[in-house]
């Protein structure tokens, strides 16, 4: 019989960002920054090392869905209004 080892897992952080549930969250590995999107209207940008947040962007309408382009350069938003935003990430940089 094959024996499987379960894994583990370490806590290393947890930080409420938001107020609302968060819906989606890219992590730029290159730069090390973090964003986040949720029903409470709003683009969270912040550290990726600590989460300290970098910027708060608010919407008229709860986010929904996030995507990022392979190069790191663009960032795509689906709110709930029926709307595609994109931002310009390549020049975000935290240091």
């Amino acid at each position: 019989m094959l024996k499987i080892t379960p894994l583990q897992f370490q806590d290393l952080m947890c930080v409420k960002v938001h107020q609302a549930r968060i819906m989606g969250i890219y992590y730029d590995s290159i730069n090390s920054i973090v964003y986040t999107i949720s029903e409470d209207k709003t683009l969270r940008i912040g550290d990726g090392t600590s989460l300290v947040q970098i910027a708060s962007i608010p919407h008229k309408d709860a986010l929904l869905i996030m995507n990022a382009d392979k190069l790191n350069k663009r960032l795509f938003i689906g709110t709930k209004g029926g709307q595609v935003l994109l931002y310009d990430i390549s020049s975000v940089n935290i240091k």
